[in-house]
């Protein structure tokens, strides 16, 4: 499966849970030798900042050459994003000021490697999924949720 294949996989099953106004786990796909996915619970901060060494662990373990990690997040835009960047929360913003969106991260062992996102739109019939978008550079691929080279 390629990176491409596995970014639409990861799109079109976020659009799922969010219709059906599930809350979405943090969910790996990954392919390469073995073929695979896991579900893999994120309880707090400690376990956060934990998850890279995780997910290394679990790409090496199955020979992956690619992933894809799908998770909700909150995002903040214009000054607020200045807010968050100062005060280190994101959860300090008043909630007009931040929404919630669907992140995917995709990466290639030492290669291509991008992330898309989607905001969560609420309707009187139910939870949607905005239009996504893009962002295609590797060095603004980092954090402790990313792993480029495993």
């Amino acid at each position: 499966m390629t990176l491409d294949e596995m970014l639409a996989l990861a799109k079109a099953c976020s659009q799922e849970i969010v219709k059906k106004g599930e809350q979405h786990a943090p969910i790996v796909i990954f392919s390469g030798r073995e073929a695979g996915a896991a579900c893999i619970e994120l309880p707090d901060k400690r376990a956060k900042e934990h998850f890279a060494e995780t997910l290394r662990g679990l790409l090496c373990r199955f020979s992956a050459r690619r992933y894809v990690f799908i998770c909700e997040a909150w995002r903040a835009t214009g000054k607020a994003a200045e807010q968050v960047v100062r005060s280190g929360s994101i959860l300090d913003l008043p909630p007009d000021d931040r929404e919630e969106v669907i992140n995917i991260i995709a990466v290639e062992n030492g290669g291509r490697a991008l992330m898309c996102y989607a905001v969560i739109l609420n309707h009187p019939e139910g939870r949607r999924l905005g239009e996504w978008s893009k962002v295609e550079t590797p060095d603004m691929l980092s954090g402790r949720m990313v792993v480029t080279r495993w």
